[in-house]
């Protein structure tokens, strides 16, 4: 035991000497969030993007945190802080989109998206972001309309098929929602599909 002890006291002892450092509190926000700590690791990771505001990693972790500890609201604004040090980072802007769905606000959280997919024209998880919040929306159709697009050209992942295929159901366009079901299957055997798509598989055995 004594030997655990100090090496955990030498190991504290190097980090406070490195503390001008934004890897040190990169280290001891972990360490926080192992010990299911949000404070100490708030205050860790804030450290670290004020030493260096381009740690986008940090930024996502402290869009999380602020999201458990105080609602969407809370991360939305530490996400729109993080944007504001690094404008061309797509996937800051897909979370503030996730974190404006969550209030409710889809227009803010489209235009997110739309900036996203400005900065990242191939990455099929913010058509996919699109989709959901189309539906979330109760707009079925521009969700069918979005996935289709990026399914024919050829930004494919299973999730896109699996999405599309609930917002067919959702338009009452079953036949269709069967066919996509059937082409998850076919080309993406090893997916698992949540129990949507499965119900649909179902209906049509």
């Amino acid at each position: 035991m004594k030997i655990v002890a100090d090496a955990r006291h030498d190991y504290q002892r190097t980090l406070q000497g490195r503390l001008d450092f934004p890897e040190t509190h990169l280290q001891l926000g972990g360490l926080a969030l192992v010990r299911r700590n949000l404070p100490a690791a708030k205050a860790a990771f804030d450290t670290a993007v004020r030493l260096d505001p381009q740690l986008v990693d940090a930024w996502m972790t402290l869009g999380r945190i602020a999201f458990v500890a105080d609602g969407p609201r809370s991360a939305a604004n530490v996400l729109q802080l993080a944007i504001e040090s690094n404008p061309d980072t797509a996937i800051l802007k897909q979370s503030l989109a996730n974190a404006y769905l969550e209030q409710g606000l889809f227009d803010r959280g489209l235009r997110a998206l739309e900036q996203a997919r400005a900065l990242e024209s191939r990455e099929p998880s913010i058509p996919l972001d699109i989709a959901r919040l189309h539906m979330a929306a109760k707009r079925p159709r521009l969700a069918v309309l979005e996935l289709e697009r990026t399914r024919a050209s050829g930004m494919l992942i299973p999730e896109i098929l699996e999405v599309l295929a609930i917002a067919y159901t959702q338009t009452s366009e079953l036949n269709l929602a069967a066919e996509v079901a059937k082409a998850l299957k076919a080309q993406y055997p090893a997916y698992r599909a949540g129990q949507e798509v499965q119900a649909i598989l179902d209906a049509i055995r």
